[in-house]
């Protein structure tokens, strides 16, 4: 759902400041930093997440994770995407550089938690809060994915799928 920021959402699920890394990671030392391959291109056809196809591609990936004592992966660094209407060939480019944090909930669902300006394509019945319906959606603030559906979303929204039009 997100681009890297971590791989489009660990290949397409991408604020503020994260918690602290006791509240992240539950206390305890974190493995050391290992680079995130984005997994971009990726190109979603017409009708997946826009009215027509829509590319997402890597510019920079200067992204890193480290995971915690409690299962919990943090994400940071700097991530920036071209984004292409592909039947115009309109493109837009974006810095989703997150925060991003991959964690379970407490019934052992996949929670990505994105802060700060992140990316993610949101599928036909995949918005749980009612707000943004189908698109591929710049989130600029929380947004938050349980099992790839958007549970959570505040702050300013951009909907690239508008934007490219």
């Amino acid at each position: 759902m997100a681009a890297t920021s971590a791989g489009l959402l660990a290949a397409v699920t991408i604020g503020a400041e994260p918690a602290s890394a006791g509240l992240v990671g539950g206390g305890g030392k974190p493995s050391p930093r290992v680079f995130v391959e984005s997994g971009l291109p990726v190109t979603f056809p017409a009708g997946a997440a826009c009215p027509f196809a829509v590319t997402i591609s890597e510019v920079l990936n200067n992204e890193f994770a480290r995971t915690f004592p409690n299962g919990n992966i943090l994400v940071t660094g700097q991530f920036v995407v071209t984004v292409t209407n592909d039947a115009t060939a309109k493109s837009v480019v974006r810095d989703i550089s997150g925060p991003v944090l991959f964690t379970s909930g407490p019934s052992g669902e996949q929670v990505a938690v994105f802060t700060g300006t992140s990316l993610s394509p949101v599928f036909a019945g995949h918005d749980d809060t009612g707000t943004l319906g189908q698109g591929v959606f710049v989130f600029h603030g929380p947004a938050v994915f349980t099992d790839n559906q958007l549970t959570r979303v505040s702050g300013a929204v951009e909907n690239l799928c508008a934007t490219l039009a």
